[in-house]
């Protein structure tokens, strides 16, 4: 085992001692690091020796071969993370992430119903008792007004 994969594995280590990651996120970091760290041995460099120019060309990489915002955020995420243990553990003085911003993520569109889908919704309500009446008077006024729930609990007769 090379020197990044024990101080990947170190870092694995303490961020669940630490934070109680899952293993879901182990994996994604693990992942992240070792494609980093694999890219740096193809300019002969090490994770503990990268600087923020190689950071900054590896995003650049990413995003050029189609990488998602988001997966160039997590990526940058794990790199923080794992150069402050560095910085922590006296392996390094300074960390080579502080100067990098990060990726600007727009916000997902929201998923929206079809109209049966609405007209589904609105019709689920039994009206033949008084809670189902009420239950699809609320739906009705969401849906007429744009109403959040808590906006719709909160109104006054």
């Amino acid at each position: 085992m090379d020197t990044d994969e024990r101080w990947i594995d170190r870092f694995l280590d303490l961020l669940w001692a630490e934070e109680g990651l899952s293993k879901n996120t182990q994996m994604s970091y693990r992942s992240d690091l070792l494609h980093f760290s694999r890219w740096l041995a193809k300019e002969r460099q090490s994770l503990v020796g990268a600087r923020s120019s190689d950071i900054a060309a590896y995003l650049a990489v990413k995003y050029d071969r189609g990488f998602s915002g988001r997966s160039c955020a997590r990526f940058l995420s794990s790199a923080r993370k794992f150069y402050a243990l560095l910085v922590r553990e006296g392996e390094l003085t300074e960390d080579p992430t502080t100067s990098i911003e990060s990726p600007h993520l727009g916000q997902p569109l929201p998923m929206t119903l079809t109209e049966d889908d609405v007209d589904r919704l609105l019709q689920a309500p039994d009206v033949e008792d008084t809670r189902g009446l009420r239950d699809r008077a609320m739906l009705e006024l969401l849906y007429a007004t744009g109403l959040r729930v808590s906006e719709l609990v909160g109104l006054q007769i």
